[in-house]
């Protein structure tokens, strides 16, 4: 850097004819790769942008979000735990349903409503299965931290997202026991919402036949878990 140096006989200190050039030039470089900096940043950031919205259009336009009369569809799940298994069978006999995004504020301020909901189900005997869009590794830490007690899938294969047919989260869907979605609830659960869908649900499974099958279930294996300890018992 060029030298500079106070005038003799002045108060004032004066930059000299190479500095004021040379911190010109540096002043003009620093600026011009900011701005190829925050072009480069900006033009990627469109283009994530515009990839999301061709993806999220395309998806509205092929197939709105599931709703009433759809299908459950056949996807390959896996759970937080690792354990793997096809929604359509995961739901086999009637389920409440549930799909959420990791990074959705509303899904975030369902979840208190999905557990309770989860709560009354169980003790009636109705599965709750709940389903991430987002890739299992993001899922497991979001289960983690917020604390969810309930089982969280996601697909196994992050591609096959789309074809689940969820537009919009949280969305909440009654199974019937021939896997036809007979109710649908988009957006955040009231204290109403879930009181409700426990409601709708059991009317549901009752009168096609899932619930009582399901009870059925129960009560066998309660049958043979007491049949197992009265035979261990006997045999000591």
């Amino acid at each position: 850097m060029p030298e500079c140096r106070r005038r003799e006989g002045s108060d004032i200190w004066h930059w000299c004819k190479n500095c004021s050039k040379w911190a010109t030039s540096t002043l003009v470089v620093l600026a011009a790769g900011a701005v190829g900096s925050l072009v480069w940043t900006l033009a990627e950031q469109n283009r994530v942008l515009k990839s999301a919205v061709a993806r999220l259009g395309s998806l509205n336009s092929s197939r709105p979000t599931l709703s009433a009369g759809d299908s459950v569809p056949s996807i390959e799940l896996t759970d937080v735990q690792g354990r793997s298994q096809n929604l359509a069978e995961l739901v086999h006999g009637g389920a409440v349903v549930a799909f959420l995004t990791t990074t959705c504020r509303f899904c975030e301020s369902t979840l208190p409503a999905w557990t309770e909901l989860s709560d009354r189900l169980a003790t009636g005997g109705i599965p709750f299965v709940a389903v991430s869009l987002d890739d299992l590794e993001a899922s497991k830490d979001f289960a983690r931290s917020a604390g969810i007690s309930w089982d969280l899938w996601a697909p196994s294969d992050p591609s096959a997202t789309w074809d689940l047919g969820v537009s919009v989260v949280p969305l909440t869907v009654i199974v019937s026991s021939q896997g036809d979605i007979q109710e649908a609830w988009r957006g955040a659960l009231s204290n109403d919402d879930v009181s409700r869908i426990r409601e709708r649900a059991e009317e549901v499974l009752t009168s096609t036949g899932g619930l009582q099958d399901q009870r059925i279930g129960v009560k066998s294996r309660q049958y043979m878990l007491l049949a197992l300890a009265q035979l261990a018992c006997s045999s000591r």
